[in-house]
C-alpha cells in the first residue's frame, strides 16, 4: 500500500489500553495523516492475525505495546522476524517506560522504540514520525512485484 494524503495508512496496533489506541487514532487525524487502525488487545493474536491477512493485505506498520497480555511486544517482534513474509513489515515498540535493555533488544529485532507520550501534542508528533518512518522504510525496501 502506498501512503498519500488520499490513501489511508493501514496500521495494526497491539495494545491493551483503549485510551492509548484512541489517542493514536486522534493524533493521526490531527496530524492530517489518513489512517485505519486495527486494534488487537494481546500479543498472542498478532502473528495469527497477520498470517490470516495474507501477503497482499499486510498493514503498512505494526505498533506493539511492550507490556502486552499473553505475549510481550518484544516476543512478538522476535516472532515477526522468524517469518520471512512478516519481517518486512515495519514494527515499532511503544511503552510507558523503556529500559535500555528493552530498547536494545527491540532494536536488535529491527524495531524502533518510543515512549508513550503524556500530552496530546506529543502524540501528534509521534503520529507524524510514524508516518515518516513508514514512508522512509517503504522507499528503502525492494518492490514486492
Amino acid at each position: 500500500m502506498r501512503y498519500s494524503r488520499h490513501i489511508p495508512l493501514d496500521i495494526l496496533i497491539a495494545d491493551d489500553n483503549p485510551a492509548d489506541i484512541e489517542m493514536l487514532r486522534l493524533a493521526f487525524t490531527e496530524a492530517g495523516v489518513p489512517s485505519r487502525l486495527h486494534a488487537i488487545a494481546n500479543g498472542a493474536e498478532v502473528i495469527p492475525h497477520l498470517k490470516r491477512r495474507g501477503p497482499q493485505s499486510q498493514p503498512a506498520l505494526v505498533i506493539l505495546d511492550l507490556n502486552l497480555p499473553k505475549e510481550s511486544g518484544l516476543n512478538v517482534l522476535r516472532g515477526l522476524q522468524r517469518h520471512p513474509a512478516l519481517r518486512r513489515i515495519p514494527a515499532v515498540l511503544l511503552s510507558g517506560f523503556l529500559s535500555r535493555a528493552d530498547k536494545a533488544a527491540a532494536e536488535a529485532e529491527g524495531a524502533l522504540c518510543f515512549e508513550k507520550p503524556f500530552v496530546f501534542e506529543d502524540w501528534i508528533a509521534l503520529a507524524c514520525r510514524l508516518a515518516a518512518l513508514w514512508h522512509k522504510t517503504r522507499t528503502a525496501l525492494p518492490s514486492a512485484a
